[in-house]
Protein backbone atom coordinates (compact mmCIF):
# COMPACT_ATOMS: atom_id res chain seq x y z
CA UNK A 1 0.00 0.00 0.00
CA UNK A 2 2.63 2.10 0.63
CA UNK A 3 3.86 2.15 -2.93
CA UNK A 4 0.58 3.28 -3.97
CA UNK A 5 0.24 7.17 -4.64
CA UNK A 6 -2.73 8.11 -2.77
CA UNK A 7 -2.37 12.02 -2.61
CA UNK A 8 -2.72 11.98 -6.49
CA UNK A 9 -6.00 10.78 -6.62
CA UNK A 10 -9.48 13.32 -6.07
CA UNK A 11 -10.35 14.34 -3.02
CA UNK A 12 -13.45 12.81 -3.39
CA UNK A 13 -12.63 9.57 -4.58
CA UNK A 14 -10.33 9.21 -1.67
CA UNK A 15 -13.46 10.07 0.68
CA UNK A 16 -15.99 8.05 -1.46
CA UNK A 17 -14.31 5.03 -1.93
CA UNK A 18 -11.10 4.22 -0.71
CA UNK A 19 -11.94 5.82 3.37
CA UNK A 20 -15.52 3.25 2.97
CA UNK A 21 -13.00 0.45 2.23
CA UNK A 22 -12.63 -1.91 5.05
CA UNK A 23 -9.04 -3.20 4.32
CA UNK A 24 -7.81 0.69 4.49
CA UNK A 25 -9.79 1.64 7.71
CA UNK A 26 -8.93 -1.06 9.76
CA UNK A 27 -5.39 -1.33 9.53
CA UNK A 28 -3.40 1.37 10.70
CA UNK A 29 -0.50 1.76 8.32
CA UNK A 30 -2.90 2.15 5.50
CA UNK A 31 -5.21 4.37 7.75
CA UNK A 32 -1.75 6.40 7.71
CA UNK A 33 -1.44 6.84 4.29
CA UNK A 34 -5.10 7.78 3.91
CA UNK A 35 -4.64 10.60 6.64
CA UNK A 36 -1.30 11.71 4.62
CA UNK A 37 -3.43 11.76 1.34
CA UNK A 38 -6.00 13.46 2.62
CA UNK A 39 -3.80 16.15 4.07
CA UNK A 40 -2.10 16.73 1.08
CA UNK A 41 -5.25 17.68 -0.35
CA UNK A 42 -6.73 19.96 2.57
CA UNK A 43 -3.61 21.57 3.40
CA UNK A 44 -1.87 23.04 -0.45
CA UNK A 45 -0.34 25.65 1.55
CA UNK A 46 1.79 23.17 3.56
CA UNK A 47 2.52 20.63 0.35
CA UNK A 48 6.11 21.11 0.59
CA UNK A 49 6.88 19.95 3.68
CA UNK A 50 4.04 16.93 3.35
CA UNK A 51 5.81 16.21 0.15
CA UNK A 52 7.11 12.56 -0.24
CA UNK A 53 7.74 9.97 -3.46
CA UNK A 54 3.87 9.24 -2.98
CA UNK A 55 3.03 12.84 -3.55
CA UNK A 56 5.05 13.07 -7.00
CA UNK A 57 3.51 11.20 -10.49
CA UNK A 58 5.90 8.34 -10.95
CA UNK A 59 8.85 9.36 -13.59
CA UNK A 60 8.04 7.62 -16.95
CA UNK A 61 10.57 5.51 -18.69
CA UNK A 62 11.42 3.08 -21.44
CA UNK A 63 8.74 4.59 -24.19
CA UNK A 64 8.64 7.90 -22.85
CA UNK A 65 5.49 9.72 -21.97
CA UNK A 66 3.41 7.76 -24.55
CA UNK A 67 0.24 5.53 -23.50
CA UNK A 68 -0.19 2.81 -26.00
CA UNK A 69 -3.43 0.69 -26.82
CA UNK A 70 -1.94 -2.38 -28.50
CA UNK A 71 -4.62 -5.05 -30.09
CA UNK A 72 -7.48 -6.09 -29.20
CA UNK A 73 -11.01 -7.66 -30.01
CA UNK A 74 -14.35 -7.85 -30.15
CA UNK A 75 -17.30 -10.56 -30.64
CA UNK A 76 -16.62 -10.50 -33.96
CA UNK A 77 -12.98 -9.28 -34.93
CA UNK A 78 -9.45 -9.94 -33.94
CA UNK A 79 -7.07 -6.67 -33.57
CA UNK A 80 -3.26 -6.00 -35.12
CA UNK A 81 -3.76 -2.36 -34.87
CA UNK A 82 -2.15 0.18 -32.27
CA UNK A 83 -2.62 3.54 -31.10
CA UNK A 84 -0.60 5.75 -29.06
CA UNK A 85 -1.44 8.54 -26.49
CA UNK A 86 0.95 11.34 -26.00
CA UNK A 87 0.63 13.36 -22.86
CA UNK A 88 2.32 16.42 -24.07
CA UNK A 89 -0.13 16.69 -26.92
CA UNK A 90 -3.36 15.34 -25.15
CA UNK A 91 -4.19 13.39 -28.77
CA UNK A 92 -3.88 9.95 -30.16
CA UNK A 93 -2.82 8.79 -32.99
CA UNK A 94 -2.33 5.66 -34.81
CA UNK A 95 1.19 3.82 -35.16
CA UNK A 96 2.29 0.77 -37.00
CA UNK A 97 -0.25 -2.49 -36.69
CA UNK A 98 0.94 -5.64 -35.24
CA UNK A 99 2.04 -8.57 -37.50
CA UNK A 100 -0.27 -10.74 -35.93
CA UNK A 101 -3.64 -9.99 -34.82
CA UNK A 102 -4.01 -10.42 -30.91
CA UNK A 103 -6.57 -9.82 -28.29
CA UNK A 104 -5.64 -10.36 -24.45
CA UNK A 105 -2.02 -9.64 -25.09
CA UNK A 106 0.04 -8.92 -22.45
CA UNK A 107 2.31 -5.78 -22.67
CA UNK A 108 5.47 -4.73 -21.18
CA UNK A 109 8.21 -2.15 -21.77
CA UNK A 110 11.96 -2.73 -21.85
CA UNK A 111 13.64 0.57 -22.38
CA UNK A 112 12.56 1.86 -25.55
CA UNK A 113 11.36 -0.95 -26.73
CA UNK A 114 7.24 -2.31 -26.31
CA UNK A 115 6.68 -5.86 -26.08
CA UNK A 116 3.44 -7.47 -27.29
CA UNK A 117 3.52 -11.51 -25.46
CA UNK A 118 0.86 -14.44 -26.72
CA UNK A 119 -2.72 -13.35 -26.79
CA UNK A 120 -5.49 -14.92 -28.82
CA UNK A 121 -5.25 -14.42 -32.83
CA UNK A 122 -9.19 -15.20 -33.28
CA UNK A 123 -8.20 -19.14 -33.96
CA UNK A 124 -5.48 -20.32 -31.25
CA UNK A 125 -4.01 -18.77 -28.52
CA UNK A 126 -0.42 -17.62 -29.29
CA UNK A 127 3.38 -18.21 -28.23
CA UNK A 128 4.71 -15.86 -29.86
CA UNK A 129 6.10 -12.66 -29.55
CA UNK A 130 6.38 -9.11 -31.43
CA UNK A 131 8.40 -5.52 -30.30
CA UNK A 132 7.77 -2.18 -30.97
CA UNK A 133 10.62 0.80 -31.85
CA UNK A 134 8.65 3.66 -31.47
CA UNK A 135 11.65 5.96 -33.25
CA UNK A 136 11.48 3.58 -36.51
CA UNK A 137 7.81 2.60 -36.12
CA UNK A 138 8.10 -0.87 -36.79
CA UNK A 139 7.06 -4.07 -34.87
CA UNK A 140 9.80 -7.01 -34.98
CA UNK A 141 9.36 -10.84 -34.04
CA UNK A 142 11.05 -12.08 -31.32
CA UNK A 143 11.99 -15.04 -29.79
CA UNK A 144 8.70 -17.13 -29.05
CA UNK A 145 7.74 -18.47 -25.43
CA UNK A 146 7.43 -21.96 -24.79
CA UNK A 147 4.05 -22.57 -23.78
CA UNK A 148 0.89 -20.50 -25.39
CA UNK A 149 -0.57 -17.99 -23.65
CA UNK A 150 -3.41 -15.87 -23.54
CA UNK A 151 -4.92 -13.60 -20.66
CA UNK A 152 -1.12 -13.60 -19.07
CA UNK A 153 0.62 -11.46 -17.40
CA UNK A 154 3.54 -9.34 -18.76
CA UNK A 155 6.07 -7.68 -16.72
CA UNK A 156 9.67 -6.36 -16.83
CA UNK A 157 12.04 -6.48 -14.52
CA UNK A 158 16.44 -5.46 -14.45
CA UNK A 159 16.23 -5.93 -18.75
CA UNK A 160 14.27 -9.51 -18.32
CA UNK A 161 10.27 -9.92 -19.12
CA UNK A 162 8.56 -12.17 -17.06
CA UNK A 163 4.98 -13.77 -18.49
CA UNK A 164 2.82 -15.19 -16.04
CA UNK A 165 -0.15 -17.85 -15.90
CA UNK A 166 -2.74 -17.65 -18.66
CA UNK A 167 -5.18 -19.40 -20.91
CA UNK A 168 -3.49 -22.34 -23.23
CA UNK A 169 -6.75 -22.78 -25.37
CA UNK A 170 -7.48 -25.58 -22.43
CA UNK A 171 -6.58 -24.72 -19.29
CA UNK A 172 -5.08 -21.95 -17.06
CA UNK A 173 -1.51 -22.21 -16.58
CA UNK A 174 0.08 -22.14 -13.65
CA UNK A 175 3.03 -24.03 -11.88
CA UNK A 176 1.27 -25.73 -9.19
CA UNK A 177 -2.21 -25.57 -10.23
CA UNK A 178 -4.24 -26.17 -13.56
CA UNK A 179 -7.83 -24.87 -12.95
CA UNK A 180 -10.53 -26.52 -14.90
CA UNK A 181 -12.28 -25.30 -18.00
CA UNK A 182 -15.08 -23.96 -16.97
CA UNK A 183 -13.37 -21.47 -14.81
CA UNK A 184 -10.45 -20.82 -16.60
CA UNK A 185 -12.41 -18.67 -18.98
CA UNK A 186 -12.96 -16.24 -16.20
CA UNK A 187 -9.38 -16.26 -14.77
CA UNK A 188 -6.97 -13.49 -15.83
CA UNK A 189 -3.55 -12.20 -13.96
CA UNK A 190 -2.16 -8.92 -13.49
CA UNK A 191 1.69 -8.79 -13.11
CA UNK A 192 2.94 -5.65 -11.10
CA UNK A 193 6.84 -5.08 -10.55
CA UNK A 194 8.41 -2.87 -8.06
CA UNK A 195 12.36 -2.59 -7.27
CA UNK A 196 13.64 -5.83 -6.70
CA UNK A 197 10.40 -8.04 -6.51
CA UNK A 198 7.50 -8.71 -8.98
CA UNK A 199 4.02 -8.99 -8.13
CA UNK A 200 0.97 -11.57 -9.39
CA UNK A 201 -2.97 -10.98 -8.83
CA UNK A 202 -5.01 -13.02 -9.29
CA UNK A 203 -8.38 -11.45 -10.78
CA UNK A 204 -11.45 -11.59 -13.36
CA UNK A 205 -11.57 -9.60 -16.53
CA UNK A 206 -13.80 -6.48 -15.98
CA UNK A 207 -12.61 -6.29 -12.29
CA UNK A 208 -10.45 -4.14 -10.59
Amino acid sequence: MKCVRLPLLSRDFLLGHVDAEGLVRHHPDCKDLLIEALKFHLLPEQRGVLGTSRTRPRRCEGAGPVLFAVGGGSLFAIHGDCEAYDTRTDRWHMVASMSTRRARVGVAAIGNRLYAVGGYDGTSDLATVESYDPVTNVWQPEVSMGTRRSCLGVAALHGLLYAAGGYDGASCLNRSLTVKRRRALKVSLEVMARSNESFVKLGRPGQV
